[in-house]
């Protein structure tokens, strides 16, 4: 059945919690994870429940005596007053109400039973054609066609389970069930776990609240009843029961509201059977203390970039049901995550979607730049009761820090410790950039890419040539190279670029092939130095020829230090 609107069947009442309700719901439905949205509408005494209220009555002619039957002309119509409106109303909150406050002093927040009555047309009573006798079914479909005609196609039983699955929905509540009251006297019943309750005009308070029980999967204890009977999501004996299997008296009944009038006990035969064991004592019960599913994937982790990546899917996991017709559900869902690095303080993980309160979350991590060695990484998914499932994997990052002096700045003084590494030839492990067992020229590149990623806005590598770090190749780094050429300097920022120890020609050229451009793809900002001439750089060759050996200077050659338009 598509979702049927339930106009007009949501009273002022309901629409004051609707809007509580919507501050909190993480999603609108909330119909338990694995639960069949028909049959399952009330389940066990866990989660919030839609109690839907109906007073029906019809102008059928009913004994004067016994109005519970129609006859021949001649005898009355029995229609609801206000006053018995107000009254009976009060006795639906009020069984209510008990089942809520049991639990409330019981269970764990996010458990807790928590029944909320709807009543539906406003609290105003249904007429329809016919509303049969006592125990009778006869006009639940009718009455319910008149909230929505879609209703009408279905039997009297199945419409119920409809509207009970359409309140539950469009209220945001975990369960649903609904009871009829009918304006005369009667003797009220009600299905295991739903989906209605039979009520008569003559129900006290008591009988309403028993008659939930019911609804929530509990047994009568009373009469005929045996403690070889069982019931509920955990299939829980009937064990306060007035008799024993083989019919004799059962010596440890006790008086409870599913057993004796007026009496609001909950014994513990009732407690198993609307699922409200709680086997470690911690206000969890047992059908909820369950810890949610992870799994992980780190196929995308990349080990030479110190990159620690995990995709973890985390979902609810339900208490396996031992009754052998049972499906199994929770309401439980995932609420919170973290995780920790090497121990270290947990730190929030967000679900990809951005928002906690689903019976399954996705979680995305990246940690970047790891430094080389080995690294655990721990993540922990918490469910709405605050039990956690922890999935944990070690990650063995091949990825130099570019910061090698841990100072919080990566700068001069790090490429210039790496220039110096590179000359010396010594292979130190946390200068292998690229974790292959040699510190040399790629090492450098390395460092030139992870380092504009950090420190530059465009997040690109430095280039070749670039002095001061500045992002740009310009005069600046031209001027860092004069002041220093021709020295034993293994120290980029002096103008080793080469990194081989010597401030020379071929590091100018390095600096020539790369003048004037930047990291930036479109940087106007580049400071640039005076075209000289073809005099000036003859004069300028001379210059750096004058006192230095042919042999110190064999490589620099003329035609290479003025190509044109430099």
């Amino acid at each position: 059945m598509p979702n049927c609107s339930v106009r007009s069947s949501v009273s002022s009442l309901a629409a004051a919690w609707l809007l509580l309700l919507a501050a909190s719901l993480a999603h609108g439905d909330m119909t338990p994870f694995g639960a069949d949205p028909l049959f399952d509408t009330s389940e066990y005494a866990l989660g919030s429940h839609t109690l839907n209220v109906v007073f029906l009555q019809d102008n059928q002619l009913r004994d004067p005596v016994n109005n519970t039957h129609p006859v021949t002309p001649g005898g009355s119509i029995v229609h609801w007053t206000s006053a018995e409106l107000a009254s009976r109303s009060q006795r639906a909150i009020d069984a209510a109400t008990f089942w809520t406050t049991e639990s409330v002093s019981r269970h764990h927040p996010a458990a807790r039973l928590d029944v909320r009555v709807n009543f539906v047309n406003d609290g105003n009573p249904i007429t329809v054609t016919d509303i049969g006798g006592e125990g009778s079914s006869i006009g639940y479909g009718d009455a319910l066609a008149f909230i929505d005609p879609d209703y009408a196609m279905f039997s009297d039983v199945n419409a119920v389970r409809h509207f009970n699955n359409d309140t539950r929905e469009q209220l945001g509540t975990h369960w649903a069930s609904t009871v009829f009251i009918k304006p005369y006297n009667g003797r009220a019943s009600a299905f295991i776990n739903g989906p209605y309750v039979n009520a008569y005009e003559d129900d006290s308070t008591w009988t309403h609240a028993h008659e939930y029980g019911h609804t929530f999967g509990a047994r009568d204890e009373y009469g005929s009843a045996t403690t070889s009977t069982r019931s509920g999501y955990l299939y829980e004996f009937n064990t306060n029961a007035v008799n024993l299997p083989d019919g004799s008296p059962n010596p440890d009944s006790i008086p409870a509201i599913m057993r004796t009038r007026d009496v609001y006990t909950v014994a513990d035969g009732t407690i198993g059977q609307i699922g409200w064991r709680d086997t470690a004592n911690d206000t969890i019960p047992d059908i909820l203390d369950t810890f949610p599913t992870l799994t992980i994937d780190t196929s995308h982790s990349n080990s030479s970039l110190g990159l620690a990546s995990v995709d973890l899917s985390s979902i609810v996991t339900p208490l396996v049901s031992p009754d052998p017709n049972e499906d199994d559900y929770t309401i439980n869902t995932i609420e919170s995550a973290q995780y920790r690095l090497n121990q270290g303080l947990w730190q929030s993980l967000s679900p990809n979607d951005g928002q906690f309160g689903d019976y399954s979350e996705l979680f995305s991590l990246e940690l970047a730049q790891l430094p080389f060695g080995s690294h655990d990484i721990e993540l922990r998914v918490f469910n709405s009761v605050d039990n956690f499932s922890v999935e944990s994997f070690q990650f063995n990052s091949q990825f130099a820090s570019p910061d090698f002096d841990a100072d919080g700045q990566i700068d001069c003084a790090d490429v210039n410790a790496l220039v110096a590494e590179i000359v010396g030839g010594t292979n130190g492990p946390i200068y292998d950039m690229d974790g292959n067992g040699n510190v040399d020229d790629a090492d450098l590149q390395q460092w030139l890419q992870v380092a504009g990623a950090a420190n530059l806005p465009s997040g690109n590598a430095y280039l070749m040539g670039d002095a001061n770090l500045d992002g740009s190749v310009d005069g600046e780094d031209f001027l860092a190279w004069n002041d220093h050429k021709f020295t034993t300097s293994p120290a980029w920022c002096d103008g080793d670029f080469d990194a081989n120890g010597e401030i020379n020609g071929e590091d100018f050229l390095v600096w020539n092939a790369n003048k004037f451009t930047s990291s930036d793809a479109f940087a106007s900002d580049v400071t640039a130095i005076p075209e000289p001439n073809l005099s000036f750089v003859c004069g300028f060759i001379a210059l750096l020829v004058h006192g230095r050996s042919r042999k110190s200077f064999a490589k620099f050659e003329i035609g290479s230090i003025a190509p044109s338009g430099w």
